[in-house]
């Protein structure tokens, strides 16, 4: 809670006008990163105006003039002067070992469904939406709608998980369900609209597939997005341990049904199987955050709190861009692999195994950013503004930079070895895992892989700056990736098969949005103004 509480307050302070005193706070802020030790009203007034403060500004800011705010400011200068009596530890030291394993194991959580369903896939050849076991039709009509799902639903969850923190961190849970209404909800919708749009076209229109297949592929589409929808609550309130545990039941289900089936497994029969335990999932975790937005909703939100939609819409549109981007790149390949760029679509199963099981190099990057979140909201920025004075503006960046690029060094060498261990150890243990799955396309494996590596690398700083609520850089990051993957995969695909366009593409798409997002990110972190924790 701590850490979603800073960055409310980080997000409340940069939407305040300029005419409170959080103005007067900053024109303190500019005299003191010129003139750290003022000492009069005058002094204050030249350093002001030099820097571009006029006195049609100072009246804004409730001063008669120049001078006067000059006064206002200087009496100011007493609060920034102060230190803490006793800082707990030197500014921006990392918490302890111990805390570090604690924080990592938890942030694990988060990850939970992604490893439980990659574990059940190489251990039994079987996850939720996808299996060893399909006729091809089926395999088309999940992946489809899967893909569909995924891609149109993540901007709605992105933007809800965003939101719903923010009010969260101001104590204000009775909005959520407002919040829910007009993100999840409308994000469900349209989920069901885009998988029904899907099946008419398909079924009625194109002939494509056989009807059994499309029903089913339109109800796991719908299962997708409902379970997308429901577990975004339990992300908001980091309830990892119940995420971790539903899938972990769910997995355990499937995993058995398909060992008791014998030594044939019927791939419609299964794949009915995955369909339930999906929409059986998706009606628990929904059932469970109805429950907690009717409890949270018993406390009216008053009218101050309660935005307009358009003004609710307007302020998660950029973290909906961010993850209708991040999702396209992450999706799309298996799209593209199938024959998208060519009119049409095959399900490319040793495409689909690679970059599926490359998605575990995903992982620590996804861990480590939760972890680096609480931290630098719990020990990082108070710590700094505890032992600098606010006039030190340049230390604390210098402590917030040096800490990101430690721990984005980190999450870069864990990538790699993620990648080396799929890509290297994994076939070399191959036959010890029963489900014999592991793609033997050296270089298709090895791609996909370093792709998910560099990605990982991107999201990590992707996700820092989301929570300082920064999204306009990891915005144009993605979309950037995103359009770059489209433009080499497209490129690719006049001369190369499927597969190879949707591999290379997938990399350049990496490589981009990695490229755009670190160099975006260094910028902001050297950019940060951490003052605003101190005055508000």
């Amino acid at each position: 809670m701590t850490g979603t509480l800073e960055s409310s307050t980080f997000e409340a302070a940069s939407t305040f006008e300029a005419g409170s005193d959080l103005g007067l706070h900053v024109a303190a802020r500019t005299v003191l990163e010129r003139c750290p030790e003022p000492t009069n009203p005058l002094e204050v007034a030249v350093v002001l105006e030099t820097c571009g403060y006029t006195a049609s500004r100072a009246a804004r800011l409730g001063a008669g003039g120049l001078m006067e705010l000059g006064e206002q400011v200087l009496a100011l200068m007493p609060l920034y002067a102060e230190r803490a009596q006793e800082p707990s530890t030197a500014p921006g030291q990392p918490r302890s070992r111990r805390a570090q394993i604690v924080a990592l194991l938890r942030s694990l959580g988060a990850c939970g469904p992604l490893l439980v369903g990659l574990t059940t896939t190489f251990v039994a050849g079987v996850s939720f939406w996808s299996s060893a076991v399909a006729i091809p039709s089926i395999a088309v009509g999940l992946s489809l709608s899967t893909a569909v799902s995924l891609i149109v639903i993540a901007p709605f969850v992105q933007g809800f998980g965003r939101r719903a923190g923010f009010y969260l961190g101001l104590d204000d849970e009775g909005i959520l369900a407002f919040v829910h209404r007009w993100t999840l909800e409308v994000g469900l919708v349209m989920t069901a609209g885009a998988n029904i749009a899907l099946y008419v076209v398909r079924n009625d229109l194109l002939g494509a597939g056989s009807p059994a297949a499309n029903r089913l592929g339109l109800s796991v589409g719908l299962a997708v997005g409902a379970l997308q929808v429901g577990l975004a609550s339990f992300y908001v309130r980091r309830a990892y341990l119940a995420v971790v545990t539903l899938i972990v039941v769910a997995s355990g289900l499937l995993v058995w049904r398909m060992h008791a089936a014998g030594a044939y497994v019927d791939p419609v029969a299964l794949a009915a199987w995955q369909a339930r335990f999906v929409a059986v999932l998706a009606a628990a975790t929904c059932a469970a955050s109805a429950w907690w937005l009717l409890r949270a909703g018993n406390s009216t939100p008053g009218p101050v709190w309660k935005p307009r939609p358009g003004a609710l819409i307007k302020a998660v549109a950029p973290y909906s861009g961010y993850g209708l981007a991040y999702f396209v790149l992450l999706t799309s390949p298996q799209l593209i692999a199938g024959g998208a760029w060519q009119g049409r679509y095959e399900f490319d199963a040793p495409f689909a195994f690679a970059a599926g099981s490359a998605v575990v190099v995903l992982l620590p990057a996804l861990a480590l950013a939760v972890a680096a979140t609480e931290e630098m909201f719990e020990a990082v920025i108070p710590d700094a503004l505890a032992g600098h004075l606010v006039a030190e503006l340049g230390h604390f960046r210098e402590e917030l930079i040096r800490y990101w690029r430690r721990r984005a060094i980190t999450v870069g060498i864990s990538g790699a070895a993620a990648a080396f261990a799929l890509v290297v150890v994994v076939p070399w243990i191959d036959p010890r895992l029963g489900g014999g799955l592991v793609v033997h396309q050296f270089g298709l494996r090895a791609s996909c892989a370093v792709a998910m590596a560099v990605m990982g690398v991107a999201s990590f700083a992707a996700q820092l700056l989301l929570t300082l609520s920064q999204p306009r850089i990891p915005l144009i990051a993605a979309a950037g990736g995103a359009a770059c993957f489209l433009v080499a995969s497209g490129a690719c695909s006049l001369w190369w098969s499927p597969a190879t366009a949707a591999a290379v593409g997938l990399a350049v798409g990496s490589i981009a949005f990695a490229g755009l997002m670190l160099a975006g990110a260094d910028g902001a972190f050297r950019r940060s103004d951490l003052t605003y924790y101190r005055t508000m």
